[in-house]
């Protein structure tokens, strides 16, 4: 679709789905007419839902771009989708009272919805970016 070849249309997929976080995340961040007329579309429930799935696909993005000086994958990608993953899914698991069931003692854990918008926005610029050098590595 955007880039041609074989990594092509993994690569246009890495692309559309960072601009749909950065979208997601950007739009309630500043504070665009649309959010208000699409509440759910941009509630908190979705942002934690999208950082999830993003910091699995930024884990196995990580996987797929090497050095091109060593050939050794990028484990900063790996570590930060791992965490990505992991700020998206603990305060989903929490909320849906999930975790609270096998850890009774886990304590409420609020992380504003502006720090949550801004690591999405950010999230969907390093996808854009790692889908760049993916472009570049393979063409």
């Amino acid at each position: 679709m955007f880039f041609g070849g074989g990594m092509g249309r993994k690569t246009s997929y890495i692309v559309l789905i960072g601009l749909a976080c950065i979208a997601l995340g950007g739009i309630p961040l500043l504070k665009l007419s649309i959010a208000k007329t699409l509440p759910q579309l941009f509630s908190r429930i979705v942002i934690e839902i999208a950082l999830m799935v993003g910091g699995i696909i930024l884990f196995w993005q990580g996987m797929q771009i090497k050095n091109p000086m060593t050939g050794m994958i990028k484990g900063t990608t790996m570590l930060g989708g791992l965490v990505l993953a992991a700020v998206g899914a603990i305060p989903l698991l929490i909320d849906l009272k999930l975790l609270n069931k096998y850890l009774p003692s886990i304590p409420v854990l609020t992380i504003p919805d502006f720090a949550l918008q801004a690591l999405l926005v950010f999230f969907g610029f390093y996808l854009l970016y790692d889908a760049y050098i993916l472009s570049r590595q393979f063409f």
